[in-house]
């Protein structure tokens, strides 16, 4: 059951929320957008959009091509922020220019057009997405948006297989020699 309260009421039941607990505080907004942890909800002609959400006093940083890192975590930088794009980016345009702003910190931070290039393609090529990147195809993306959204991640996986068919947490048998 739904009800629609009217704003004041609203404001009053978060003031007393705020009274209660001085180390919580609730705060509201209404307008036509919110951002929450990093995506970005706006509400465009009724309908719901999300993307990737930036906060503006923060830099565009990312481990530079020249730390001592080990490869494959600098190989790994182009694949994670396409796969985080791709999952809470609701129109192939977001995903796009989340693409491009990708590329951008890559470059300022030394990273190779050439090395960007390559394994933007790589993610593509994965996913058998190619006209995403190519063309802007919009049925590729949602494609790819939905396959990617639903996608377990890897500590999902992890936890799917320490549960038994019944769902329950298996018991690792510990033994004391």
């Amino acid at each position: 059951m739904t009800s629609n309260l009217p704003i004041e009421q609203i404001s009053a039941m978060l003031d007393l929320a705020n009274r209660k607990d001085q180390r919580i505080q609730i705060t509201s907004k209404i307008s036509q957008s919110i951002e929450f942890l990093d995506v970005l909800v706006e509400n465009k002609n009724g309908e719901l959009n999300t993307s990737v959400y930036h906060k503006s006093m923060a830099e565009p940083y990312i481990i530079p091509c020249a730390s001592d890192h080990p490869r494959h975590i600098h190989k790994n930088m182009p694949y994670v922020g396409l796969l985080r794009a791709a999952r809470l980016c609701s129109t192939v345009k977001d995903f796009d220019a989340e693409r491009l702003h990708m590329e951008m910190i890559l470059l300022l931070n030394g990273y190779p057009p050439r090395f960007i290039s390559h394994h933007m393609k790589n993610f593509f090529t994965q996913f058998n997405a190619m006209p995403v990147w190519t063309e802007l195809n919009t049925s590729s993306y949602e494609k790819l948006h939905l396959h990617l959204l639903h996608k377990p991640t890897r500590r999902e996986q992890q936890l799917q297989n320490t549960l038994d068919s019944t769902g329950n947490l298996l018991r690792r048998k510990q033994r004391c020699e």
